[in-house]
């Protein structure tokens, strides 16, 4: 939990994770040795969560925790689910929850992972984001 008002990417998961039948995967935030490669596993991740669903790919949902002003926006950190991706403009389609601010908008994949990277000052850990899938367990 963090010691501000601010929800950090890791207070994401622990509320996530208390979904029954959730799993919960975290890339950034306070694990240790983790980094996010630009050309590896996020795009991966990105893909998985944004292409259709079958029997052998579960439905997932990637939600990235992303700087605002890196993205050109005023505001701070922020959440939202990605929706889909265009692979020739290396775009990806961001569902902005405050949608009041921001319609949702397709960012450049590497200005997106610039975001991610970024430290959160007001938590004090880095940003990153959530891939949340249906668990298998009990199947």
């Amino acid at each position: 939990s963090s010691s501000s008002s601010q929800l950090s990417l890791d207070d994401l998961a622990v509320m996530a994770r208390r979904v029954r039948g959730i799993d919960v995967k975290i890339v950034g935030g306070e694990q240790e040795g983790v980094s996010i490669d630009e050309d590896g596993e996020f795009r991966r991740d990105l893909l998985s969560a944004t292409s259709f669903q079958t029997q052998n790919q579960p439905c997932q949902v990637l939600v990235v925790n992303f700087s605002r002003p890196l993205m050109g926006q005023t505001g701070g950190g922020h959440f939202s689910p990605i929706a889909a991706v265009n692979l020739e403009r290396d775009a990806a389609l961001i569902l902005d929850t405050a949608r009041f601010k921001y319609p949702p908008f397709w960012a450049p994949v590497p200005v997106l992972w610039r975001s991610l990277v970024d430290f959160d000052a007001d938590v004090g850990k880095p940003r990153g984001y959530l891939l949340l899938s249906r668990s298998n367990k009990g199947k």
